[in-house]
């Protein structure tokens, strides 16, 4: 299955690209979206790298055969709650489970670091469907959704939220 790997086992870009991948199929269908969320990926990245304790304790890229297959980060900032940020299997990989498995695998790590709930959000367009399916089935429960018709957020905005109590 997946191995998990310290972020600072590979150089500075690796979550750009990684998101950069994991996004590519998005971007095709909703360009006008491309440039912020390359902006935001930059963001993450820089953050991660140039902040190493908070990238080693707050971050992990998955293997598959020695070949990197995605990622996951979050925010410990409202400990005991901790927020899932970006979170992605590489297209290659996908309709293997992986996507399920990594998460449950970084919910059982913020459970042995104390942490007692966890949230998450993902985009309400259909490409974000099956990241709906996948935080449903490890566990995570619906708690509110922005409705497009009077929400004044862009549409690429506009989640579905989720949460798990860690029990």
């Amino acid at each position: 299955m997946l191995e998990f790997k310290s972020l600072l086992n590979y150089p500075k870009g690796t979550i750009e690209s990684l998101l950069i991948e994991a996004y590519s199929s998005f971007h095709k269908c909703y360009p006008e979206y491309r440039e912020e969320n390359l902006k935001n990926f930059k963001e993450c990245d820089s953050f991660f790298y140039e902040n190493p304790k908070i990238g080693e304790s707050c971050s992990f890229i998955s293997e598959y055969e020695g070949v990197i297959a995605g990622m996951c980060c979050w925010d410990p900032r409202e400990k005991p709650i901790a927020i899932i940020g970006h979170n992605c299997i590489l297209p290659i990989f996908r309709g293997k489970g992986f996507g399920s498995y990594q998460m449950r695998m970084a919910v059982n790590h913020l459970k042995d670091k104390g942490f007692t709930k966890v949230k998450v959000s993902t985009g309400i367009l259909d490409f974000f469907y099956p990241a709906q399916k996948m935080y449903e089935s490890v566990g995570f429960k619906e708690f509110s959704r922005d409705n497009p018709k009077t929400s004044k957020k862009l549409m690429l905005y506009n989640s579905v939220y989720y949460d798990m109590e860690l029990k």
